[in-house]
């Protein structure tokens, strides 16, 4: 069973044995994603821990916070994406002004 821990992250487990390396709530085989889908069909997690006996309160707020890391991640990959098209660009314009191959001015 999950147990209380100041980084809920560190409630997240992702190991290659259990659910075929899907990041599940340590000590359960509850995947993230079906408690996170769960919030979003609206139970709330209260509902959700009686469903999955294994879990706990501080598991479902892990899924949560496991979701919004993600969605972080995701929003720095995008952010990296458009700084390195915007450096492409820069130096596609500004083609030969510095004699290398590739520049970052």
């Amino acid at each position: 069973m999950a147990t209380v821990t100041d980084d809920p992250l560190e409630l997240i487990s992702i190991d290659p044995t259990i659910c075929h390396s899907h990041p599940c709530i340590k000590g359960t085989r509850v995947m993230v994603t079906v408690v996170l889908d769960a919030l979003a069909a609206g139970l709330d997690t209260s509902e959700i821990v009686l469903h999955y006996p294994t879990l706990t309160v501080d598991g479902v707020r892990a899924a949560v916070a496991y979701g919004a890391w993600l969605a972080e991640q995701e929003s720095d990959r995008s952010r990296r994406a458009r700084e390195a098209e915007a450096r492409r660009e820069h130096h596609r314009r500004s083609e030969g002004h510095c004699g290398i191959a590739f520049c970052y001015t």
